[in-house]
């Protein structure tokens, strides 16, 4: 998996337990760096969007979001934790 899904599923707060993973529970990444070159790749690609230029509150940097088409590339393939502890495990 490409680094720049890495970043997708960051910003979606999903987080690998081992053979699962934590369900997405937001969807935003403040990019400084590095970071914003790889998120301007994303967006150009249509799986990302710029919400917002750099601000005090971000510390002068942009705030990125995952399009619908990137959840799906970002997810593709993971098995999530169960909700409640019961049942089976869930897809996205």
């Amino acid at each position: 998996m490409s680094s720049k899904h890495e970043l997708m599923r960051h910003a979606l707060g999903v987080q690998d337990y081992g053979a699962r993973w934590s369900k997405p529970y937001r969807n935003h990444f403040v990019a400084g760096g590095d970071a914003v070159a790889a998120w301007e790749e994303l967006t150009a690609a249509g799986l990302a969007t710029r919400v917002r230029e750099g601000s005090d509150l971000t510390g002068g940097c942009p705030v990125y979001v995952v399009t619908d088409a990137g959840r799906e590339a970002a997810l593709a393939g993971l098995t999530f934790k169960r909700r409640w502890g019961y049942g089976r495990p869930v897809t996205p």
